[in-house]
């Protein structure tokens, strides 16, 4: 298959998961142009993007955190991706491990020093800080029990926080130009395509 034909594919499965994780096709396009327009400002590629926003829209879906909270999580993450440099496999990476932490309801130092740390390396500082204590302070809680519902807002808000200065310039980068050429292509190429997303 053509590699225009493959990325079809792709957007077309990102879309439907967007478009069960937010209750329906008008509300899912909605999503995907939220995730469109945050990608081409900072500089990332809008498939990986998605990919990441729509299962942690789907594992969040049944949490008690709103739309606008699940946006601000998606948010954090690519300031910080776009800051960071992050590849798109460490940024998906990082989704998948929120996804986790909100698929089991709570936070575990699994996700947070392995999958979280070993791809966004301020981590653990950054949640520590998001829920107002120290790293030590926040092992014992996590010990305790922290909730999903309590940790992901905080800490996607802190994320856009510590990286929005820095997030901004990735897109001005020959990486972030290469990924903006490449969506507006990708965004030509679904216009042409049957069942596309234009």
């Amino acid at each position: 298959m053509p590699q225009h034909g493959r990325e079809g594919v792709h957007i077309q499965a990102v879309r439907q998961r967007l478009d069960y994780a937010f209750g329906g096709v008008e509300e899912g396009g909605k999503q995907l142009d939220f995730v469109r327009n945050i990608s081409n400002q900072l500089g990332l590629e809008v498939l990986g993007a998605a990919k990441g926003y729509g299962s942690l829209a789907s594992a969040t879906k049944e949490l008690n955190i709103t739309q606008e909270q699940t946006q601000q999580i998606f948010s954090g993450v690519a300031h910080a991706a776009a800051a960071m440099h992050l590849s798109a496999d460490d940024a998906n990476g990082v989704f998948l491990a929120l996804s986790q932490i909100a698929g089991k309801g709570k936070v575990s130092m699994e996700e947070l020093r392995q999958q979280l740390g070993e791809r966004l390396t301020p981590a653990m500082g950054i949640a520590a800080k998001s829920m107002g204590v120290t790293t030590a302070e926040l092992e014992k809680m996590v010990e305790s029990g922290i909730s999903a519902e309590d940790f992901l807002p905080r800490f996607g808000a802190a994320l856009e926080e510590v990286f929005a200065g820095e997030a901004a310039a990735n897109a001005n980068t020959l990486s972030g130009q290469i990924n903006i050429l490449k969506n507006q292509f990708n965004e030509l190429l679904n216009g042409f395509g049957e069942g596309g997303i234009a």
